[in-house]
């Protein structure tokens, strides 16, 4: 009826063997691990890189920018879309008449 305690070989070992699973492995390191693993399959001769491209930028297709006519109907739309918006009644102060004249001159904005 007392205290015992036994010795187990191994139970105290505080690194893992790292050619098991990784138990901490995240997801993007597992996906890096199976890349790497089907690269090694494959042959050096058959990857090839074109040198002329590591280290280039790929150009950003310019956007044509909108005429000034445009700009002003797009404005005047966007404001009479802002002016139709009904605000909803709010408690404790909210809907007081200032108040509701700032959020349309936001809305507005």
């Amino acid at each position: 009826m007392g205290w015992s305690s036994i010795l187990i070989p191994g139970s105290g070992e505080p690194n893992f063997d790292s050619w098991v699973a990784n138990p901490f492995e995240t997801p993007k390191r597992r996906r890096e691990k199976e890349v790497h693993s089907l690269l090694d399959k494959l042959p050096p001769e058959t990857i090839m890189l074109d040198p002329s491209k590591i280290g280039t930028v790929k150009p950003s297709k310019r956007k044509e920018k909108p005429t000034k006519q445009e700009r002003d109907v797009n404005m005047e739309a966007a404001v009479e879309a802002a002016k139709g918006i009904t605000l909803k009644k709010k408690t404790k102060g909210r809907s007081k008449p200032s108040k509701i004249s700032k959020k349309k001159q936001e809305n507005i904005l």
